[in-house]
């Protein structure tokens, strides 16, 4: 845009300013050198960092080792939930209806143990370990769907990722028990 001419932005304030950024445009296009002050809105300078900052966000996640799961099923970065339940964003994040997740704020009673016996109630483990049989055919009824482990990982790629993020969604749905659904097994 600027091949290495010194480029200062500022918001367009009046109608002077346009005047003296044609000018410099034509003098500009005339092989003059000159140091331009190129005027543009408050909006434009806001849609340039907002653009600026969502590219390096998305270099950084298609860089990131960690939460290769998510990015599995969500590959642009972005500030909308992108057709995620509420019930896979707690499976995702740990954040949620998990025993030992209420065991460590204090807000359930009991010791935060899996009602398989097979550890603490963790979102990793309802996903991943839990041995309830519900559990698990819901995890092999995945597995048959989507081509991928539950963890997403070594994914086949024979689903598309909005495909793929629905059946994360159902299995969701079937692996977290909300307050609701806890209440009525007690």
């Amino acid at each position: 845009m600027n091949r290495g001419h010194p480029t200062r932005i500022r918001e367009i304030e009046e109608e002077e300013d346009v005047r003296e950024a044609d000018a410099a445009a034509k003098r500009a296009r005339d092989g003059e050198d000159p140091e331009v002050t190129v005027p543009c809105s408050n909006k434009q300078i806001k849609e340039e960092a907002w653009t600026e900052a969502r590219e390096k966000w998305q270099r950084e996640w298609e860089q990131e080792e960690r939460g290769r799961g998510v990015y599995a099923v969500m590959k642009t970065v972005g500030t909308g939930k992108k057709g995620w339940t509420s019930k896979a964003v707690q499976l995702m994040t740990g954040h949620g209806y998990f025993k030992a997740y209420y065991r460590r704020f204090g807000l359930r009673e009991g010791n935060g143990e899996c009602e398989c016996g097979g550890g603490l109630e963790t979102a990793e483990h309802v996903w991943w370990e839990c041995q309830k049989e519900e559990r698990k055919a819901a995890r092999e009824r995945f597995v048959a769907r989507t081509g991928a482990d539950p963890r997403l990982r070594d994914w086949d790629g024979r689903l598309e990722e909005a495909e793929l993020l629905r059946a994360v969604n159902e299995l969701a749905e079937e692996l977290v028990v909300d307050d609701e659904q806890w209440q009525q097994r007690r």
